[in-house]
């Protein structure tokens, strides 16, 4: 008799973690389905004249990659592309704040000569953007949209951690700009603008010390 109430205890706790685990697994999904519609590899934007990249940047919005989480708390973040002294190498100069203090770090990015718009990003820990970087949406000085894969996926056309940056010329854009981003976000991944975390932009931006011009 004991044997049997001790098989029933066990049989309905393993139904109640059972049951348990399934709840938590459909929220997990609901809570991941926007970055999972990031995976998708998009097609980048075609014949792109990388010239139009150069210069300064606001970043609007910043979708983190599991790789560098930390970054989803920077503000008044900028970033600077300038032309390397090797054709097809650029370095985006990014500055952004972190509780309280402006950081600067220099980014590289490698054309894809078959591919325009298809870039190889290298940061300076190796493991935080490291990987694929693709311009999916560019406005000339207006806006431009960055989908990166800092770890590719067993799935053809897929990645397994992706990232997104949303970058306007101006600071504070005129709706206008936010309305034709919005609708590129949709064409592209079916998410609407709201859909993605804003990076805060504030009176007081940092100042990048590296100057504008060629890098070697």
């Amino acid at each position: 008799m004991l044997e049997q109430h001790r098989l029933r205890f066990q049989h309905r706790l393993r139904c109640l973690l059972c049951l348990a685990f399934c709840g938590l697994s459909l929220l997990m999904i609901e809570a991941n389905s926007s970055a999972s519609r990031l995976k998708g590899r998009p097609r980048p934007v075609p014949a792109l004249d990388a010239a139009g990249l150069l210069g300064p940047w606001f970043i609007q919005s910043h979708v983190a990659p599991c790789s560098w989480q930390g970054s989803s708390d920077f503000t008044d973040w900028q970033t600077n592309i300038v032309p390397g002294a090797k054709p097809g190498i650029t370095y985006a100069n990014d500055v952004w704040r972190s509780h309280g203090t402006c950081i600067q770090v220099p980014f590289t990015l490698v054309s894809s000569k078959p591919m325009p718009g298809k870039f190889i990003l290298r940061d300076p820990i190796g493991d935080v953007l490291t990987g694929e970087a693709v311009v999916i949406g560019f406005e000339p000085n207006v806006y431009f949209i960055l989908w990166g894969c800092t770890k590719p996926s067993v799935i053809a056309n897929q990645c397994a951690d992706p990232w997104l940056e949303i970058m306007t010329r101006e600071q504070f854009p005129l709706p206008a700009v936010w309305k034709n981003i919005d609708m590129l976000l949709m064409n592209v991944f079916g998410m609407r603008l709201a859909e993605f975390p804003r990076v805060p932009q504030t009176n007081a931006p940092c100042v990048s010390s590296t100057p504008h011009g060629i890098k070697g």
